[in-house]
């Protein structure tokens, strides 16, 4: 977002500054701009007088995808347990009830809106406010594609977004392979719907995207493809077409979210079978033998333990670190007291209780002179640098050992998406892979959101948002802000004194 400051500076431009203000009359707050223009040429100014007239007469709205608004009333109800709630409904662009507020809550789904009524029950409406599904459900999820998961008493079952039950509530349990990602063309993407049904100990794997429809598409690998299953004090894997390996002694996973999620690291994963580590692929054929010492504790604690990256795992022998290739042999000799995954063709190891960073021909690159250090990337944030602390102060290096950053700030840095919060004196501030300090470290808390790729700040204990540029988009003095629609990135929601209001570029507030 560019930034533009119309300041007249001298007479000359007087003319110009009139025609300005003609053009931009229907703004919102009378023509007032702001610091913001846009390259789209949009006016920033989302809430107009029309809008604000509107949605004045709710306690809280929201711009659904739907092209309905989701509002909830200034009138405080009670529920039959005696627990106080603004009705909910929605209403069009217009300010015409489509949905009349008398529902407890509800949410957006594909083309249909879930709500819950007085009875704390949950059905389903079409667009039109036409009722699609009873409220006879004491629960409804969320929606990831076109289906969601439903519960009536303690059973769940599946529905998609016209109302039909296709999986009978009737499981135990059911839980959804977070989120399985399919290759539509070159570009778009979509979640297909993968569910793991459980009952009395007995489990299956249904993907209904391809039970429902046929779908030709590249499959895009995730670690949610595969989870870990007990069986009888044993570990299996399940995969999203419902495969599963043989029960083994032990199996490397890590939990994401609510589920077991195992990560093939290039293809292939750690195993123990007779207290012996070896190494299976994703059809459960054994690709290097069961050879290595097993200890639980290391097995399970650290989470780099044989972990492949860039051809080479950690493993560890006699006490000691060092790394094997993909066809079992040693690599790297096992002379270090700790050791990380490679990335960028470098590994952070440890000597003593002091930090180095070696390359793929274990080289210094890096001498042993830090407390500690990491890699700045991760499986969702793909990192380029190594942060290191050195005399309790922390800084960034390339993998080739240059320094970018020097040890300067007080706490640890860690880069998601190329941007890191960095502390100096009790003060946050933002900091990117090229060391320019982006937001200065002024802020009792300085936190990049990946998703808006926005800044949201707290000062004097009140939180606001600013932009890459630290420009404010929203000024620091709300209890909570967030971001309505992260691809337009030009309204805000603010609550301060537990009121919820709405907030624009030009600095335009309603529902106060």
């Amino acid at each position: 977002m560019k930034n533009t400051n119309y300041l007249i500076k001298n007479y000359g431009m007087a003319f110009f500054a009139v025609i300005f203000m003609l053009l931009t009359a229907s703004c919102g707050n009378g023509g007032r701009r702001g610091d913001y223009s846009r390259a789209d040429d949009r006016n920033p100014c989302g809430i107009t007088p029309e809008l604000r007239k509107m949605l004045n007469k709710y306690s809280t709205a929201n711009e659904g995808k739907c092209g309905l608004w989701l509002v909830t009333s200034k009138t405080t109800k009670y529920d039959d347990k005696g627990y106080p709630y603004h009705p909910f409904g929605c209403v069009d662009k217009e300010g015409k009830v489509v949905i009349p507020l008398e529902y407890n809550s509800g949410f957006e789904g594909p083309g249909v809106i879930c709500v819950c009524n007085q009875d704390n029950k949950w059905g389903m409406l079409n667009l039109n406010g036409d009722e699609i599904t009873p409220s006879v459900y004491d629960h409804i999820d969320l929606f990831y594609g076109d289906y969601t998961i439903v519960k009536q008493g303690d059973k769940f079952g599946i529905m998609n977004n016209k109302g039909a039950l296709v999986v009978p509530v009737q499981y135990e349990k059911i839980s959804r392979f977070y989120h399985e990602c399919r290759n539509y063309g070159n570009t778009k993407y979509r979640f297909e719907d993968v569910f793991w049904l459980t009952n009395n100990g007995n489990s299956k794997v249904v993907n209904l995207t391809r039970t429902q429809g046929s779908i030709n598409t590249e499959h895009i690998d995730t670690p949610y493809d595969y989870q870990v299953v007990k069986r009888d004090g044993k570990y299996a894997i399940v995969s999203y077409l419902g495969t599963e390996t043989v029960p083994y002694q032990n199996i490397r996973w890590c939990s994401i979210g609510l589920s077991s999620a195992v990560d093939f690291s290039e293809g292939l994963v750690a195993v123990v079978k007779n207290n012996k580590i070896g190494f299976i692929d994703k059809k459960g054929n054994v690709k290097i033998p069961f050879q290595y010492e097993y200890s639980e504790f290391q097995f399970n604690f650290y989470n780099n333990f044989g972990v492949f990256s860039e051809g080479m795992a950690p493993m560890m022998k006699g006490g000691k670190w060092g790394y094997i290739d993909k066809s079992g042999n040693t690599a790297i000799p096992y002379v270090y007291d700790w050791a990380s995954c490679f990335h960028k063709g470098s590994a952070m190891v440890m000597k003593g209780d002091l930090a180095g960073i070696i390359d793929k021909s274990n080289k210094v690159v890096l001498p042993f002179e830090f407390e500690t250090g990491c890699f700045s990337g991760s499986a969702y944030s793909p990192g380029n640098v190594f942060v290191m602390c050195k005399n309790g102060k922390w800084g960034v290096y390339a993998p080739n050992g240059d320094c970018i950053t020097p040890c300067q700030f007080d706490q640890q840095i860690t880069f998601f998406a190329g941007y890191a919060t960095v502390t100096k004196e009790g003060k946050q501030g933002l900091l990117d892979e090229h060391d320019h300090l982006l937001i200065p470290c002024e802020y009792e808390t300085c936190m990049y959101d990946a998703w808006s790729k926005l800044v949201y700040v707290v000062k004097d204990g009140k939180w606001g948002i600013l932009d890459l540029n630290n420009q404010v988009l929203v000024p620091a003095k709300y209890d909570q802000v967030g971001v309505y629609d992260i691809e337009k990135c030009d309204l805000f929601w603010v609550e301060k004194d537990g009121k919820r209001g709405l907030y624009d570029l030009c600095g335009n507030y309603i529902l106060n």
